[in-house]
């Protein structure tokens, strides 16, 4: 067998590790993420993640494992209150399909069962240091929380 093919098998027995570990953990994936958005009654509300400093700012490719999505983020004492749930919901619709470059490189193909995670280009952590996956949606009063959690890969 050539090392072309042995690297495949390799590649392969991983992303299927991969995806039993979502599959069976609490961290969103990009389809889950729609239909919770799809489910908010107000779509003009303001998104902001579960520490009210930070708001989604758009989407990349995590550094962690470029072929899985990141909220980017930004912080509220810099800007504006975050983007609405509308325009939160149009990125991860066209997150669905899209490429995606990583950070050193190469392009990555996003689906609807690619997982969320919150980081800022070229970093794997959030604001805290931590590694945050994405695992739940919550329409508040005035608001949309994206909740998280720390998540070891």
């Amino acid at each position: 067998m050539d090392m072309q093919k042995i690297a495949d098998l390799v590649l392969r027995a991983a992303q299927a590790d991969r995806d039993e570990e979502v599959r069976d953990g609490e961290q969103l994936v990009l389809l889950e993420l729609v239909h919770a958005l799809r489910g908010v009654k107000d779509p003009s509300l303001p998104v902001e993640f579960d520490d009210t400093s930070f708001f989604p700012s758009g989407l990349d490719s995590w550094r962690g494992i470029y072929r899985e999505l990141a909220f980017t983020y930004g912080q509220t004492a810099d800007a504006s209150p975050g983007p609405d749930a509308g325009t939160v919901l149009a990125w991860l619709e066209a997150a669905d399909g899209e490429e995606f470059y990583g950070y050193k490189g190469g392009t990555f193909r996003m689906g609807k069962t690619t997982p969320v995670w919150v980081a800022n280009h070229g970093e794997t952590a959030a604001w805290d240091s931590e590694t945050k996956a994405v695992v739940g949606i919550e329409e508040v009063e005035d608001r949309v929380i994206i909740r998280t959690a720390y998540l070891e890969v």
